[in-house]
């Protein structure tokens, strides 16, 4: 019998929730630095930082995802981006509240969270060890981002 394919994923922290993404969605953690704001724009938007020489738009995952917004910043993950927007913003960060931990895991390990409410920033929300895990939508936070960005 062969072992389920596991996947080497991140268990991000945020404001009263823990996200759950692919390793090769996440290009770093990086440590947070506060992100020059940009005057009108969405509360969820929080502005602009370099990294690597590129300036990257910086989000609030709960805010798009219409959460309460954490106080306490540790650091930014750097998602590299996949959707039709993807040439003009590569890369958008977005605040997490303590650090991503490594886990591997399979299909089989995940069971659908279905007495929880999904959010517009949610792919899906499932349990992996007795934890509810958000699957963001990143398709969802890249659109989102770059109709702002072209407004401001």
């Amino acid at each position: 019998m062969t072992q389920p394919a596991q996947i080497a994923c991140l268990r991000i922290p945020v404001t009263d929730a823990t996200l759950l993404l692919p390793n090769t969605a996440v290009a770093e953690v990086a440590d947070y630095q506060k992100p020059e704001a940009i005057p009108g724009a969405p509360e969820w938007f929080l502005g602009y930082i370099r990294w690597r020489g590129t300036r990257i738009p910086v989000i609030s995952w709960e805010g798009a995802n219409q959460r309460n917004m954490g106080d306490g910043d540790t650091r930014i993950a750097i998602l590299n981006t996949i959707g039709p927007n993807h040439e003009r913003i590569p890369f958008i960060g977005f605040v997490t509240q303590g650090l991503p931990r490594l886990a591997r895991i399979s299909e089989a390990d995940l069971k659908p969270a279905e007495d929880n409410p999904v959010g517009p920033a949610d792919k899906a929300l499932v349990l992996f060890e007795d934890q509810v895990l958000h699957i963001p939508d990143i398709e969802y936070l890249e659109r989102i981002t770059a109709d702002v960005m072209a407004m401001h």
